[in-house]
C-alpha cells in the first residue's frame, strides 16, 4: 500500500470523550473500536456506522495504560 492508496477524507467523526483521546484501536474485523480519554473512559464503537456503544469508567485510582481485544 502506498501513500496515494490511503483515504483522502473521513469516514466518520467519532464524538463523545471530554479532552484527549490516548490510545485507540479496532478488533481484527474492523467492526468495533475502543477508544481511551485522557479523563479515565473507554468508549466502544461502531466505525462504520459512527454510533457509541458503552462507556467503561474507571473508579477510584484505576487507570487503563492499555486496552486491546482479546482473541476469541
Amino acid at each position: 500500500m502506498s501513500v496515494s492508496d490511503l483515504p483522502r477524507t473521513e469516514a466518520n467523526v467519532l464524538k463523545g470523550h471530554e479532552g484527549a483521546v490516548l490510545a485507540a484501536r479496532f478488533n481484527g474485523d474492523g467492526n468495533y473500536c475502543l477508544s481511551r480519554g485522557k479523563h479515565c473512559t473507554i468508549r466502544l464503537w461502531n466505525p462504520h456506522r459512527g454510533i457509541h456503544i458503552k462507556t467503561y469508567k474507571s473508579h477510584g485510582r484505576a487507570r487503563y495504560p492499555v486496552i486491546k481485544f482479546l482473541p476469541r
